[in-house]
Parts: structure tokens; sequence; C-alpha cells
């Protein structure tokens, strides 16, 4: 092979290389992003809500209505394609949230099983501001003179369902600072009728929504004769607390115990056993 041969076929040798390692290059770039199971995808404006602005919701910008959805802190993306935080994020930023589709029946309703958020807009105050009044009313502001109430998801054979728990006893300042010597007590009553939680899907997590977060918050399931009790792990998030019941063909009873700056709550409610679904 004559030297002009030789330098072309080394040229060409180099440009291939090259041409394989951007390839190699932009090839990992796109696996950070893309998951070959995301087939379904929806849009949400990212917006804020509650005590530091710790909680989020999304706003469907076509439908005009609110909805939940849990991002992965593991595969959130920027506009490049760079993985980010959650707590990098800004009211007002669209979203694309891949996952499988589903929607619950939930109010608001919850984007499930989301694998994947990427920014596709960065955050807007005036869309945020839009949808601020819908935010208001679904989660007014909480007033500290009031007992906070409890909600608990789950997921039934007939959706994702949300539960209202009250209050079984309380002891609560009932004013504005903890000095405040207008007490309010709420004794436990033998009679009281608990909210019943339907257990009858694989998924046995409950996830317990405060109106405002309490400082420190205990579950316990009781006996059945309430005679002891077993106190059960508990799980926090940026949503709220999340419980795994008991995969039981009797109906168990829970207690959750909330502490606030004001005061002790103490909710009950019953979970269906299997053998009565």
């Amino acid at each position: 092979m004559n030297k002009k041969h030789l330098w072309s076929a080394i040229l060409a040798a180099t440009l291939l290389m090259l041409t394989v390692g951007c390839s190699t290059a932009n090839t990992a770039k796109k696996e950070n992003t893309k998951e070959s199971n995301d087939t379904e995808k929806v849009t949400g404006i990212y917006l804020t809500y509650g005590e530091n602005n710790s909680n989020y919701i999304f706003a469907d910008p076509e439908q005009n209505t609110l909805f939940l959805a849990e991002i992965p802190e593991d595969k959130l993306y920027d506009q490049e394609g760079n993985k980010i935080s959650r707590f990098d994020l800004e009211a007002g930023s669209t979203l694309e949230l891949y996952g499988k589709g589903a929607m619950t029946m939930s109010i608001p309703p919850q984007y499930s099983g989301v694998s994947k958020a990427v920014i596709v807009k960065d955050s807007d105050a005036a869309l945020a501001e839009k949808y601020q009044a819908l935010v208001d009313e679904l989660y007014p502001e909480s007033d500290p003179s009031e007992i906070p109430y409890l909600t608990i998801e789950n997921t039934q054979s007939l959706g994702y369902v949300s539960t209202s728990v009250d209050p079984f006893s309380y002891r609560w300042t009932g004013g504005n600072s903890a000095d405040d010597t207008s007490n309010q007590i709420l004794d436990p009553s033998p009679d009281a009728v608990l909210p019943e939680i339907i257990n009858d899907t694989e998924d046995k997590h409950l996830t317990l929504l405060f109106s405002s977060r309490p400082d420190t918050l205990s579950v316990k399931k009781l006996s059945s004769d309430l005679s002891s009790s077993e106190d059960i792990s508990v799980e926090s998030n940026d949503q709220g607390f999340i419980i795994n019941i008991a995969d039981s063909s009797d109906d168990i009873i829970y207690e959750a115990e909330g502490t606030w700056e004001y005061g002790t709550v103490v909710y009950r409610f019953l979970v269906k056993g299997s053998a009565a679904n």
C-alpha cells in the first residue's frame, strides 16, 4: 500500500471511530431520558401549596382541572436531559409525565405510576397564578384554631378511593396561640361509628393526608378487644404519610395519633378484612 492509500485508510478509520463515539454518546444521553415502556404521557403545570409550599399538584392546561401525580425523584429531567431534583422545580413549570396512562377516579384524580417526568417549559408566574384559585379552593389555608381533618386514600377494586376520617378524640387549645386557655376536649366514645376502608386488592398501602401536617405521627394496629396494640411503620413523603396494612381476612381497627403545636388528635378507622369482600 502506498503512502497516499495508507493515509486515506487511516483517515477513514479515524472518521469511523469518531462517528461511532458520537453515536454512542448520543445514545447514552437518550437512554438517560427515555424509557422503553413509557408509552403514555400527560402534560401538567407544576403548582405548590401548603406550609412553605412543601406540597405540589398539577393543572391540566386543556381541561383547566387539577390532578395529583407522584414525581419520581430518580427520573426527573430538565429540558437538556439532565437529572434534577423536585426542589429545583418552580411553580408554573410545564412537565410531561410518562406512565401507563391510568388516571384514578379520586377527587382530585391521580395520574398513577409515573416513571419519568421531563420539563418542557420553564416556570411561568402568570401561568401559576392562573390556577391558584383552583388550588386554594381544593386546599384552603388551614386555621390553627381548627382541628386538622384526615383523608385516607387507597386502591380498591373500584379505583383509587378517598375516605374522610373524623377525629376519635382530641385535646386542643382552640386559639391562635399555644397559651390560649380555651381548650377543646373530645373524649373517645365506645359507641363511635368508625369509617370503613375496603381492603380488596393486592395493594396494601394507605396514604394519610392531613389538612395541616402534624409535627409527629404514630400509627397502631389494635387488637380485636382493643386491650393491646402493635406499632405500625410510617413512611413520610411530600404529600403525606404511608402505612402498609395487614393482609387479613378479619376486620382490623387502626389508630393514628398526631401532635401539632396546638394539641393532639387521635383518629380511628376500620379496615375491612378480605372475608367480607
